[in-house]
């Protein structure tokens, strides 16, 4: 769990930095902020499936559903996946770092559901 912890982390930054400089991507990076600031929230609260877990489960594991669950921006119409910068240089990092952040989301979630 640890190692996904910190997957996510490094791949909720990174986007993050990414999305800050683009004026069309900048409205994500206050997402990618609050999913990472959930990961030492002292009481995490995921935006929705709030039921991922069951109640008793330990902090740790509900910071990382709750990250997950609001990093989570992948799908549906006005997802992350539906823009992206109109230089291809630009675009090359975008596909990078939402295929980074992807990944660890796959890693975290069976991490904190398991607990493992």
């Amino acid at each position: 769990m640890t190692e996904a912890r910190t997957a996510l982390q490094v791949a909720l930054h990174d986007i993050r930095g990414f999305a800050q400089q683009f004026d069309e991507l900048h409205r994500w990076a206050s997402w990618f902020t609050k999913a990472e600031s959930l990961l030492t929230d002292p009481t995490p609260a995921a935006p929705y499936h709030q039921d991922l877990l069951p109640p008793d489960a330990d902090l740790e594991r509900r910071q990382l559903a709750a990250a997950v669950v609001q990093g989570w921006v992948f799908g549906g119409m006005g997802s992350w996946n539906d823009g992206g910068p109109a230089d291809p240089g630009a675009q090359r990092e975008y596909e990078r770092v939402g295929a980074h952040l992807y990944s660890a989301l796959l890693t975290a979630l069976p991490a904190a559901t398991n607990g493992a």
